[in-house]
């Protein structure tokens, strides 16, 4: 059997309340402490105060362009399904 490769980095399409709650969660686990995963998110209705509030809450990076949050190896999507399939 092939071993994985470790995830480097997750982003987080939509920082309500679930993606906040998903992201404190993953990075509280002592995993997440070792391995140094990058926390990245986006949400189309934050404001520059939501914007930093996360970062506050543990975010690593707001980011916007698209291509840069799908490049993460791992994708969850916390969004509201309109969002989400936009």
């Amino acid at each position: 059997m092939t071993e994985q490769p470790p995830i480097r980095s997750i982003s987080f399409i939509g920082l309500g309340l679930i993606g906040m709650s998903l992201l404190k969660a993953m990075k509280l686990s002592p995993l997440a402490g070792k391995s140094g995963i990058i926390f990245r998110g986006y949400d189309p209705c934050f404001t520059p105060q939501d914007r930093k509030r996360a970062e506050e809450l543990g975010l690593d990076r707001f980011i916007e362009d698209k291509a840069q949050l799908y490049a993460a190896d791992l994708i969850i999507l916390s969004a509201p399904v309109e969002i989400n399939i936009a």
